[in-house]
């Protein structure tokens, strides 16, 4: 009940899935990456790098943060540009859905990355300040097309349930 209450309120049903039929909720991205964007996260890969042998969380952030500067789709300091964002998100759709109101999507995202980033402050990682706008607005966008599967798309089983259960859980406490 919760989760049919939670998208007739948040947003509405996912309306039509592009040319990836067969692409389902709560399974690994599978999609093609072009050689172009290889390069870019080759680059930012190299210029984040660290002496240690595991990644950590503020290396991802800065990872993340190098991608949306490499994409320019940040402003000069750093946060996210709504209309560039949007542009990407909607050029990289690799969920394979487009969503009826995915411009409204977006915007909430930007918006609660950004406010998100800005409460919080810089993430510094080997004497790099990164901005940690872009890793959220991923996290947002994921949860946003995790909790909206339409039902024919998702995959079975208690482990994705939970997994969209927590996901809108964490959608309604942060009030995106």
């Amino acid at each position: 009940m919760e989760e049919m209450e939670h998208a007739q309120t948040k947003l509405s049903r996912v309306a039509r899935w592009a040319e990836n039929e067969n692409m389902e909720c709560c399974e690994k991205d599978a999609r093609q990456v072009s050689e172009n964007e290889t390069a870019i996260v080759t680059r930012c890969i190299l210029e984040t790098k660290s002496q240690a042998s595991e990644m950590t969380v503020k290396q991802v952030i800065c990872l993340v943060d190098c991608l949306a500067k490499k994409y320019d789709v940040v402003d000069a300091d750093g946060y996210l540009d709504t209309e560039k964002a949007a542009l990407l998100i909607k050029a990289k759709d690799h969920w394979g859905q487009l969503f009826a109101n995915k411009d409204d999507v977006i915007k909430r995202c930007v918006t609660f990355a950004n406010s998100f980033s800005k409460e919080r402050g810089t993430v510094v990682f080997e004497e790099k300040k990164c901005n940690m706008a872009p890793a959220v607005i991923t996290n947002c966008i994921r949860a946003m097309v995790e909790i909206n599967c339409p039902e024919d798309r998702k995959v079975p089983g208690a482990q994705c349930d939970k997994l969209r259960r927590k996901l809108s859980q964490v959608v309604d406490a942060l009030n995106i």
